[in-house]
């Protein structure tokens, strides 16, 4: 869609902030009631268009997905998530 957007003149769509942070495509990002998104603005609350991502496993998942589950929760998946436009909130198992 990025694509499309940046070569269509006077052109408008809908992306996630992940998606134009990973890209890198030469979109304009438009403010909310005042609010450009960014990390900062999603972690004060301050931009209230969001979207939860959730991570969903069978009860006793492989050695290989808990890993991966491991990963995510760590230091390293948190900064990369931050890094690419999404707030980590504190993971729970359920």
């Amino acid at each position: 869609m990025h694509e499309v957007i940046e070569r269509t003149p006077g052109s408008l769509g809908f992306s996630s902030l992940t998606q134009v942070m990973t890209e890198r495509q030469h979109v304009k990002l438009l403010s909310y009631n005042g609010v450009v998104p960014s990390t900062g603005s999603l972690a004060r609350g301050a931009y209230p268009l969001v979207k939860t991502l959730s991570l969903v496993i069978r009860p006793e998942p492989p050695s290989a997905i808990r890993r991966f589950i491991d990963f995510v929760r760590s230091a390293e998946g948190r900064r990369i998530l931050e890094q690419t436009g999404n707030v980590p909130l504190k993971m729970t198992i359920r």
